[in-house]
């Protein structure tokens, strides 16, 4: 049992590892620009440079225009759901008080019932 599950540790690992490299090797050869023929040293650090530094641009601007449609869709999104919060809010805020006035009414009907039981019993007694 401890011999599968540390098996299984390492197959994670190895797999974790594979996948990072593969995403490094991905990087390279996608950030990469071509130059054919020169092949000084100071032109391939420029290079490198270049390509250290054009994939965060075009991933800054991708992500930027992109959550500017994802904020705007929220937004809306949030707004709806807020909206029928604050419609469900005020039906049962309505519901409750009406609940509330039917009650008080109940009990001063029922008060008032019970002060006029009490009247005639009081006048039964005193005949």
């Amino acid at each position: 049992m401890i011999s599968d599950i540390q098996s299984a540790k390492e197959g994670i690992q190895r797999f974790k590892q594979q996948r990072a490299e593969k995403a490094m090797n991905a990087q390279k050869t996608q950030g990469r620009p071509t130059t054919v023929g020169s092949s000084s040293a100071q032109t391939q650090t420029t290079s490198a440079i270049r390509t250290l530094e054009k994939p965060e641009k075009m991933v800054k601007q991708s992500a930027t225009s992109a959550g500017k449609k994802n904020i705007k869709l929220a937004g809306k999104e949030a707004a709806k759901t807020t909206q029928r919060s604050v419609k469900t809010a005020e039906h049962t805020a309505r519901a409750s008080i009406k609940t509330s006035q039917q009650t008080a009414k109940a009990a001063q009907k029922t008060a008032q019932a019970t002060v006029k039981a009490s009247r005639k019993a009081a006048q039964a007694a005193k005949k």
